[in-house]
């Protein structure tokens, strides 16, 4: 058998939440009760993925028949916190439910479907895993970042595979662009440094904040978002609602594409 080129092999985070972490985040809000109470009507969808995050930190096993209720959801996201928290606490059945959701119309959901899918797959399954394979496909992308070498690079990277990307600069510029262009997804660092009053201001939470303006807005819930930074935010990031974190410091431009791409079959 030939060897792998290793110029093709791609490094990807794996789809694991920190625990410990977006435990601490949970409790800042409330109590652990209070996120149970939440898995059910009549609570917003913002509220109910986020206590399936929770619960799926927590590895608690008493909510999965409710979790398979939310698979019916019409938010996105809580389809595919729904997915992440069955995998986590292999709940009966769930390669068949996972499989069901390989052809979901959201890619987030996809992909949280492959991923836990491919975690929880032994050897000897029954059920044939077929990836949703677009080879070929192009999708159209954001890319903000307040560095003009540091986005110019991205875009130059990503470009060469013909997919259609648009830069930005700021918080605002991104929104506005986000709003007028449609991106199916967006990549963004998380600080955005700017000059105010002569003054260079570092806005550390601008990356962060902007991941929740996204996720919230009507237009944009669909909207992909990836955070690809040196600074170490990535349980802030998936509670404001980001879907893929990579720290610059561990992975490559080429893994960005990789996992861009992966993220969009």
């Amino acid at each position: 058998m030939n060897d792998i080129d290793p110029k093709h092999i791609r490094h990807v985070p794996p789809a694991k939440l920190n625990d410990k972490a977006i435990l601490g985040i949970a409790q800042a809000y409330g109590p652990y009760n209070y996120w149970f109470d939440n898995l059910y009507p009549p609570s917003h969808p913002d509220t109910t993925w986020h206590a399936l995050m929770v619960v799926s930190a927590l590895h608690s096993d008493a909510f999965i028949t409710q979790a398979i209720n939310l698979l019916e959801s019409p938010d996105s996201r809580v389809r595919a916190w729904a997915c992440y928290y069955l995998g986590v606490v292999n709940a009966p059945g769930a390669l068949i439910l996972f499989h069901g959701l390989f052809n979901d119309p959201s890619p987030r959901v996809r992909y949280h479907a492959r991923k836990a899918y491919i975690s929880l797959n032994t050897e000897g399954s029954k059920i044939f895993f077929q990836e949703r394979t677009v080879h070929g496909a192009r999708f159209n992308g954001l890319i903000s970042d307040d560095s003009p070498n540091s986005r110019n690079d991205i875009r130059a990277e990503i470009s060469k595979y013909n997919h259609q990307i648009i830069i930005a600069a700021t918080e605002k510029e991104t929104i506005e662009m986000a709003l007028e262009y449609k991106p199916q997804i967006i990549v963004t660092d998380n600080q955005k440094n700017y000059t105010l009053a002569d003054q260079k201001v570092v806005d550390n939470m601008s990356g962060l904040n902007m991941t929740w303006d996204i996720c919230r807005h009507p237009d944009l819930k669909e909207t992909i978002i990836v955070m690809f930074t040196f600074d170490a935010v990535e349980p802030i990031f998936l509670w404001q609602g980001g879907d893929l974190f990579l720290g610059k410091m561990y992975y490559s431009l080429g893994d960005l594409l990789f996992s861009m791409e992966d993220l969009m079959r």
